[in-house]
């Protein structure tokens, strides 16, 4: 069967244009969110712009840990799980000593998913002036001068690519001894 490269050429235009929307969509979404939070700072002493942005960037960062969280202690291994029912183990205890070991790896990649993903929208707060490595892009963006976006863009990837290996290092002692393939 012969692929058309028309057909191609669709699916990877319509595919840049998802992420382009992706991306514009958390912008909105941020901006929007940021500038509620920055007129109920008006009315709140001591909640300035910044301060909006974090708040949002937590909001935002919440639902990878609560997903993987929940997937993590969900899908325990049973087998694991009735065996800690079957020496007496009460419901707190399982989830204590059983259930969180073993979701252990997955809630940390939740964590590391939040990180990089709050990260990457921190530089979307320029658009809002709050400040931080997304003003050189956003300057660069409207000057079409790639030095300059390169200048916010890559310390913000040396960023998040560094905190990436600090969590995968975390996670390697987090997670415990027995959960290592056997060799």
């Amino acid at each position: 069967m012969r692929v058309e490269p028309t057909r191609i050429l669709r699916r990877v235009s319509s595919l840049r244009s998802v992420c382009l929307s992706r991306f514009l969509a958390r912008a909105i979404c941020l901006a929007i969110f940021a500038r509620c939070c920055s007129s109920f700072s008006r009315r709140v002493r001591g909640f300035d712009c910044e301060s909006s942005v974090v708040v949002a960037l937590w909001i935002y960062s919440l639902f990878p840990i609560l997903r993987n969280t929940f997937s993590g202690l969900r899908d325990a291994a049973p087998n694991v799980v009735e065996t800690g029912r079957a020496l007496g183990m009460t419901e707190w205890q399982i989830l204590r000593s059983v259930r969180l070991p073993l979701a252990a790896p997955t809630i940390m990649a939740g964590v590391r998913t939040s990180a990089i993903w709050t990260l990457g929208t921190a530089t979307l707060a320029a658009f809002i002036g709050a400040g931080g490595l997304g003003v050189p892009i956003v300057a660069g963006l409207q000057l079409a001068d790639v030095n300059l976006i390169l200048s916010g863009a890559l310390p913000a990837t040396i960023l998040a690519l560094a905190v990436d290996a600090l969590l995968a290092w975390v996670e390697t002692i987090v997670k415990p001894q027995g959960l290592d393939p056997v060799r």
